[in-house]
């Protein structure tokens, strides 16, 4: 096994005397200008100017999802009101007569 591990963390001075070279260029200062104006750009746009442009827009989906849900149980409830579904407790209570017949019957037959 070769002793050449390529994460060491030893530096290369043949990379970076390359990379200085590439980088800088002839206009030396003209690079360490335009390096100084790109962070100072960066800066300008913090984390939470970053976050903050994007609540706006996730609020209102949130919103206009939640308000849609709310509609779909609204129109669920409302259709199934109006099909006038009773509950085996409703139709025992009840003063119809052939209802409570029915249930009777229907439960005492299992026996």
């Amino acid at each position: 096994m070769s002793g050449i591990n390529p994460f060491d963390p030893e530096r290369d001075p043949a990379l970076g005397a390359l990379l200085r070279e590439t980088l800088t260029g002839a206009d030396q200062a003209g690079f360490l200008a335009r390096v100084r104006a790109s962070v100072a750009l960066t800066r300008q746009e913090r984390t939470f100017d970053v976050l903050a442009g994007w609540l706006r827009p996730n609020i209102a989906a949130a919103a206009a999802i939640v308000l849609l849900g709310v509609a779909a149980l609204w129109y669920q409830e409302a259709k199934a009101g109006a099909a006038g579904t009773a509950t085996v407790a409703e139709l025992l209570v009840s003063d119809s007569v052939p209802a409570q017949e029915i249930l009777l019957a229907g439960l005492l037959e299992a026996r």
